[in-house]
Order: C-alpha cells, then sequence, then structure tokens
C-alpha cells in the first residue's frame, strides 16, 4: 500500500477544477459587491446563459453564509426556476474583501410537486373547491379584512337533502354527481372573490363579502343563492335538493369562523325540521289501509292518501316522500309504476296485508317490498315498522 506523500495527499489542482466542471450543482464565485466572478457549467445551464455571459453580473440575490435557503432564479428561456442556495465566505487579503462560493441545486421539480401537495391538501379530491382546513384559514382572513374594512359577512350553511338515500337508490356514482354538481352550482352563483368550501361528505360552506356601502349586496347574493338551489334538481336525473342557513355579521361586529358556523348550522337544521313536517308517508290506493296507517302513526308522522302513483308526482315533491305504503295486492304495480320515473325510482315500498299470511309476505318481500304490515298488528308495531324503513333511509 503507498502512503500519501508531503501535504498528506493534496491533490493537483487540475483535480478540483474537474470537480468543479462535473459536478451537477451549479458552483458560482461572487465577490463582496453581489458581482459573478465564475460560474461553472452546471451554473451556466440552471441560468440559461454562458459562464461568460455570466462573469461581471450582478447575482441579485442575498447571500449569508451558513444554512441553505430557497431561492428563485430567472432562467433565459425556461423561466423561474428554484433552487436550494448554500453560501461559505472566503477571505480575499484585506479583511473587508471576501468571496462568497455558491452552490446551486436545481429543486424546482421537487418544489412544484410540494406546492401540488400543499394544493391537494386545501381542495376537496372531488370537487376542487377548498376543503374544511382551506375554509377555516380563508374565511379567518376574510373576517379580519371585512372587519377591518367595516363590511358585512354573511357565511351560508349548505348540506344535501337525504344523502344516503341517493346513494341506497341511485348508487355512489349518483351521490358523487350530487356532490360535484352542488359544488359547481355554488362556485356558478357567487363571484370569484367568495369562499366555497366542501366541509364534509354532505356538507358545504360559503362565505360572502358584502360591497362597501352597500349591505343589502348580500342580501341580494342569497336570493340568488336561494334561486340556483332551488333549481339544482335540474342538473340530475334523480331528486336533488339541498337545505340551507345562513348567518351574518354587521360591519363592526367580530365574530369567529366557529361562531358563525355554528349559527348558520342550527338555521340551517331548523330549515330541515321545517321541511321534514312536510310529506313522509304516502299511502297509495286502497282506503282502507291510508286510515290503518293514520291510526297507527298517530301525530308522529305526516300522511297523505293518493288514488295514484302517478299523483306523486302532481301533489308532492317526491325527494320528501321516504315511504309508500300500499295493498300487497297492489305491491307489483305500483313497484313498476315508481320505476317509471328517475325521480320515483327506489322509493321504499311497504305491503300492507288484512291478515298475516307468510307466504304472501314471503313474495311481497321478493318482489322488492321493503317490509310488511297487516291489519292485526297492534298500532305501535306498524310505526315500528315504518320508523325502521325511514331509519334505513334516514340522513
Amino acid at each position: 500500500m503507498r502512503t500519501p506523500r508531503g501535504d498528506a495527499g493534496a491533490l493537483d489542482p487540475s483535480v478540483y477544477r474537474r470537480m468543479v466542471e462535473v459536478s451537477d450543482d451549479g458552483i458560482l464565485a461572487v465577490d463582496g459587491h453581489g458581482i459573478i466572478a465564475f460560474a461553472n457549467p452546471a451554473a451556466a445551464r440552471m441560468l440559461g446563459r454562458p459562464a461568460a455571459v455570466l462573469r461581471g453580473l450582478s447575482f441579485g440575490v442575498p447571500i449569508v453564509a451558513g444554512g441553505a435557503a430557497e431561492i428563485r432564479l430567472l432562467h433565459a428561456r425556461r423561466g423561474v426556476r428554484v433552487a436550494e442556495l448554500r453560501a461559505a465566505s472566503v477571505p480575499q487579503g484585506d479583511a473587508a474583501d471576501v468571496t462568497h462560493i455558491v452552490m446551486l441545486r436545481d429543486i424546482t421539480r421537487s418544489a412544484r410537486t410540494r406546492s401540488e401537495l400543499q394544493r391537494l391538501a386545501l381542495a376537496d379530491h372531488l370537487t376542487g373547491v377548498g376543503n374544511r382546513r382551506a375554509f377555516l384559514a380563508l374565511a379567518d382572513q376574510a373576517l379580519k379584512v371585512a372587519e377591518r374594512e367595516q363590511r358585512a359577512c354573511l357565511l351560508v350553511f349548505v348540506d344535501i337533502d337525504r344523502m344516503k338515500a341517493i346513494n341506497d337508490r341511485f348508487g355512489h356514482r349518483a351521490g358523487d354527481q350530487a356532490v360535484v354538481e352542488t359544488a359547481q352550482m355554488l362556485t356558478d352563483t357567487v363571484r370569484d372573490a367568495d369562499i366555497v368550501a366542501r366541509i364534509g361528505g354532505d356538507e358545504f360552506c360559503v362565505l360572502l363579502t358584502g360591497a362597501p356601502g352597500r349591505p343589502e349586496s348580500l342580501d341580494e347574493a342569497l336570493e340568488r343563492l336561494r334561486e340556483a338551489t332551488a333549481r339544482l334538481g335540474e342538473r340530475t336525473e334523480f331528486p336533488l335538493s339541498v337545505t340551507i342557513g345562513d348567518a351574518r355579521t354587521e360591519p363592526g361586529e367580530h365574530w369567529t369562523v366557529a361562531e358563525l358556523m355554528e349559527a348558520a348550522d342550527a338555521r340551517m337544521y331548523e330549515a330541515k325540521r321545517r321541511r321534514d313536517r312536510d310529506v313522509r308517508v304516502v299511502v297509495i290506493g286502497d282506503g282502507s289501509v291510508g286510515r290503518a296507517v293514520r291510526e297507527a302513526v298517530g301525530d308522529e308522522l305526516p300522511v297523505l292518501v293518493l288514488d295514484a302513483v302517478a299523483e306523486l308526482a302532481d301533489r308532492v315533491s317526491p325527494v320528501l316522500t321516504d315511504v309508500v305504503v300500499v295493498a300487497v295486492a297492489d305491491l307489483p304495480g305500483t313497484i313498476a309504476d315508481l320505476g317509471t320515473s328517475p325521480r320515483t325510482t327506489g322509493i321504499p315500498v311497504v305491503a300492507h296485508q288484512p291478515t298475516p299470511d307468510a307466504e304472501q309476505e314471503r313474495m311481497a318481500l321478493d318482489l322488492g317490498a321493503a317490509d310488511v304490515i297487516t291489519g292485526e298488528m297492534a298500532p305501535p308495531v306498524v310505526l315500528a315498522r315504518i320508523r325502521r324503513v325511514l331509519g334505513q333511509m334516514a340522513l
């Protein structure tokens, strides 16, 4: 084995020059005035200019020795590049004279990846609008600006009605479509400056900021939003509606995002309760079945008796009809009639038979009945059966 001689085996200067030339990292020598004195080939490629052209130009970036910094560089042809900068300072004779050895590593690709990951962390993957984290951050900032500028704000809480029923009756693809269409309706309706986010599976929040000196602008915006939500069902082949609740700040008032969301959420649920006092159970055909169901459910659930399925679309909104009750003899025709329209397909049907009949009950269930009730059941049992079906469809 050969032992290095002299200066601990010091390499020939030509080896150092070669190391600098072949390095994938850009290496610059920058004098104390920020002027580039040397650039290796990698630095020239990174900046898009020949080394000879770079010499004598201002580096244009503050240099701090030690540690690493992420900087933006303007490439002559490829635009802005992102680089990691590391620097070491080498005194040159006079203590005031220094040369900075600057090393640049192109991290443009990783920086873009990081930026995309950050964007995805704040975006809802299905709709592309902001997610809950994005809403909390952006809304907090918007409320502070509005308070400082004496502007009113309006937070609108939007909840898709009967999301579980949509998934159960029309499939999860329809459920995804319901979410996407709702997000699109909201972004189409509000201004670009307003904030739209999906904060839960079937829940959205919108923050609207009023125009300076025009508090009525929020009323106008809310009215446009209500009109757009009323037309939401026109976008799909299945019943689609939303319930909204709103909370408002007046100029100079201080509200947190959480307080506004809580207030709007409470108003939204109150609106749902008012809506759910509409038709929940529809009895079709036999009047005696209607009387039996009314007697069983009492004031617990609203009941409407219709002569035929065709009246369902004329008299009530199918999206508000949770269950249909029909005489067992009419079951096949009722299920077939409900299946003729996408808006009524899949509404659960409970069959009613005058007396218990195991074979008839089995046939009704095979035909697609969600459950079977009989005229001899005690009212609490009938109510429990209907509630069980409602529970399966509840949201």
